[in-house]
């Protein structure tokens, strides 16, 4: 896990060295995105830069625990924080290119167990059509696991919807807690979930 750790932050470190100024973190309050910024963050400190602005695309199906969460988290860590209220992750993309119309690279938690992980790297362009922009992912290569033991290793602050079974968190609309967590009464913590390959399994 240290191996680990010490080999994202050198891509951190590199991204944010080559990219000042022109570069923010998409932060929607999930797991993945929490260790993300929270990587991000370490590097900062440790290397006395500033910490980029974090961008919220929040979509209407968020849920209230999610909101409630980034807005403790920014205050907790004084993040410059851009709320994007948008119907989709695109169209707010194109808001946010005319807000900051500099930006070249964005910070995302994407892990290779999610929707076309599989097919990207740790740097990969944005899709044809949609605003031009380098998706950076520090954390591709992390499995659901190891996400969890630096949550809990650095006591890392994450949504509650987390300690009621949901393991992957999307919309409203299509988010359930997860099958396999399921006990007599409610649904275990997140963290117990011991297969990653279930991580969507409460998702649609």
């Amino acid at each position: 896990m240290v191996d680990m750790i010490t080999s994202t932050m050198d891509t951190i470190i590199t991204a944010l060295t080559q990219n000042v100024n022109v570069i923010c973190i998409s932060f929607n309050g999930g797991k993945d995105s929490m260790v993300a910024l929270m990587l991000t963050r370490m590097c900062c400190n440790a290397y006395h830069l500033p910490l980029p602005p974090c961008v919220w695309f929040q979509t209407p199906s968020t849920f209230p625990q999610i909101t409630d969460f980034v807005h403790k988290v920014s205050s907790q860590y004084g993040l410059t924080l851009i709320i994007i209220p948008t119907p989709t992750i695109r169209e707010g993309l194109e808001q946010l290119a005319v807000e900051m119309p500099d930006l070249t690279t964005m910070i995302i938690g994407t892990r290779r167990t999610d929707p076309a992980g599989v097919e990207l790297e740790l740097y990969s362009p944005t899709s044809p059509g949609w605003p031009s922009m380098m998706r950076f992912h520090p954390i591709l290569d992390w499995s659901y696991t190891q996400v969890w033991d630096f949550i809990d290793t650095y006591d890392v602050p994450y949504c509650s919807l987390y300690d009621s079974g949901y393991t992957s968190i999307g919309g409203s609309h299509n988010t359930q807690p997860n099958t396999h967590l399921r006990i007599e009464g409610g649904y275990r913590p997140a963290r117990e979930l011991l297969d990653g390959s279930k991580e969507r399994a409460g998702r649609r």
